[in-house]
């Protein structure tokens, strides 16, 4: 029976139906669970081989058959590597043009709709702080809520790590399955566009998504912005979600309100003492000490503190609120716990040493290393020494302009390694000098070792200074050529500030 509705297990060729699948041995073998993990896979599971970028699921599937799979999903390339296998040990295979693409639907099928409220936060920018700020606001509240993003996946109180910012379907089903079991009445999500479009969301219907901003990310991916922008489009679907709360803080999201096909409320965030003309549904109007007035449709609902640092933190902290109402929870209830929220990471203040301020940050996109350092210009009464790197196998035409903003906005940029990955560390550091130097506004030093770097940066702080070490965050690793060498960029810093 379906853990979740009750209903009699789906078979193989119910399945088959639901995606036009040809189907290779027996059609009536009852499915109980997916999975595209063939370490993952017992009696009754479907096991979706699929094509990947170094080899094909279908290559595992000899150990899905000693681990007792009941039926293997996969495309034509895969039925000819694993078919006669399959065949021999009477296995049926269902062949489909896009098995990935059939996930969500097989999924949803197998497992039911997902007993839990389900709120989705996509955006390049942003994802991860506003869903632990929605998270916040509702354990405030006293709700029961899971969460599942980039930096961990949380289970109720419980922690766990995450793989990925957004789980291939066969996980985000058994996940969220698993929280209803243990209690969770409320899903918070990040969702990114590569999620949507490698169709991992596929089947659930969220009860509110919010949009963040969106900037130069993730091309290497989706080619140009147009198409990344898309991409995100598809969230505010009537087959995706049933309302959207959306920021207007750039163009992107103002066409985002006019073309989205589900009701939409729109996000803007003003300085106090600008004169509130903002026709958009929620309003915030934010000083400089971090004191944030929310109105909503022009009545003032609230005032709270937001205690992370910039403004990029008060927008999300007002998406927060408005998706919080979106779903059923006043911000009389939430906002106080939105502002004190915190995210490792993510403009951390790791350190206040001497007169220094030491921030970790993970903006590795030049719009959010613009928003973070005008922020920390602002409010800096000395230098702002920036330590900067850019991950390798990952969009490369954004590293000259993230070396050019970094020097634009601060007097000290340092370029060092962040994960070079496959590629030569050298290489992607260049690009980054070539685009701080063209600015010649900032002193502009190479050290390649991320410990000197930062070693560095403190080396040469004053009192009343700051620094930014900026790009990876809660990372805990350096990936140089597949080794992931253990780093953590704020435990680097205790530790030289220990020392100094």
């Amino acid at each position: 029976m379906n853990s979740s509705t009750g209903a009699p297990h789906p078979t193989t060729h119910d399945l088959a139906v639901l995606c036009a699948a040809e189907i290779f041995g027996s059609d009536s073998v009852e499915i109980s669970g997916v999975t595209h993990n063939s370490l993952q896979v017992e009696s009754g599971v479907l096991f979706a081989a699929l094509p990947g970028a170094k080899t094909h699921g279908a290559r595992f599937v000899e150990s899905a058959i000693a681990q007792d799979v009941a039926a293997v999903l996969t495309d034509s390339e895969g039925w000819a590597i694993c078919g006669a296998l399959c065949e021999e040990a009477g296995i049926p295979v269902l062949v489909v043009q896009n098995p990935r693409g059939q996930l969500g639907a097989i999924c949803l099928t197998v497992y039911g709709k997902p007993p839990v409220k389900l709120i989705g936060i996509t955006g390049t920018n942003g994802k991860t702080t506003t869903a632990y700020m929605v998270m916040q606001g509702m354990r405030s509240a006293g709700i029961p809520v899971g969460m599942i993003g980039t930096l961990a996946t949380y289970i109720g109180d419980t922690q766990i790590p995450s793989a990925r910012t957004t789980p291939e379907a066969p996980d985000l089903f058994n996940l969220l399955l698993r929280m209803y079991q243990a209690g969770v009445e409320v899903v918070v999500m990040e969702v990114s566009s590569i999620a949507i479009a490698e169709h991992r969301i596929d089947g659930l219907i969220f009860d509110v998504v919010g949009f963040t901003n969106l900037s130069h990310d993730h091309l290497d991916y989706h080619g140009d912005m147009e198409t990344y922008f898309q991409e995100k489009c598809k969230l505010f679907e009537p087959a995706r979600s049933s309302q959207g709360i959306v920021c207007v803080g750039d163009t992107w999201g103002s066409r985002l309100c006019d073309i989205a096909q589900i009701p939409i409320q729109s996000v803007n965030l003003i300085q106090r003492g600008e004169q509130v003309t903002s026709d958009a549904d929620w309003v915030g109007v934010r000083t400089n000490a971090g004191n944030l007035a929310v109105l909503h449709n022009g009545i003032e609902e609230i005032v709270f503190d937001v205690e992370s640092p910039g403004l990029a933190n008060a927008w999300n902290a007002l998406l927060a609120v408005a998706i919080l109402s979106a779903a059923g929870w006043r911000p009389q209830l939430t906002a106080a716990a939105i502002g004190e929220s915190s995210v490792p990471g993510r403009g951390e203040l790791v350190s206040s040493h001497m007169g220094v301020r030491i921030y970790v940050d993970y903006a590795h996109s030049p719009d959010a290393i613009e928003a973070f350092l005008s922020d920390l210009r602002s409010g800096a009464t000395g230098r702002v020494i920036t330590v900067i790197g850019a991950g390798g196998d990952r969009d490369a035409s954004k590293r000259t302009l993230m070396g050019h903003v970094s020097a634009k906005l601060s007097d000290v940029v340092i370029i060092t390694d962040d994960n070079p990955r496959s590629e030569n560390p050298a290489e992607i550091r260049q690009s980054l000098v070539i685009g701080a130097q063209a600015d010649n506004s900032a002193i502009v030093e190479e050290i390649g070792d991320r410990r000197a770097a930062i070693s560095r940066a403190v080396e040469i702080a004053r009192s009343g200074d700051c620094i930014a070490v900026l790009g990876k965050g809660h990372e805990d690793h350096i990936d140089v050529g597949g080794a992931r060498i253990p780093f953590h960029d704020s435990t680097v810093i205790r530790e030289l500030v220990a020392r100094a």
